[in-house]
């Protein structure tokens, strides 16, 4: 029994990464919905996510509170340690 392999086209995998990545629904269940290997459609949110990494989170109230007055630096506070 010989088993055909599936083409899908990029614009196929480009909508299909950004339905995991936008709506953050699990993979396995995009995987389902589209009727996709998991692990396929893994590897293409995984290249995705190395060609667009996350931007460093802006600091939060609770981090800039730890970091005392606005103009403290991150070194300076680890080395009073606050």
């Amino acid at each position: 029994m010989s088993t055909s392999r599936r083409r899908y086209s990029a614009q196929f995998k480009d909508e299909a990464v950004q339905m995991v990545v936008q709506t953050g629904q699990p993979i396995a269940q995009v995987a389902r919905d589209l009727r996709v290997n998991e692990g396929t459609l893994g590897n293409w949110v995984h290249l995705w996510k190395l060609d667009h990494p996350d931007p460093e989170p802006e600091a939060t109230v609770f981090d800039r509170e730890k970091m005392g007055s606005p103009g403290m630096s991150v070194g300076s506070v680890l080395a009073s340690g606050r």
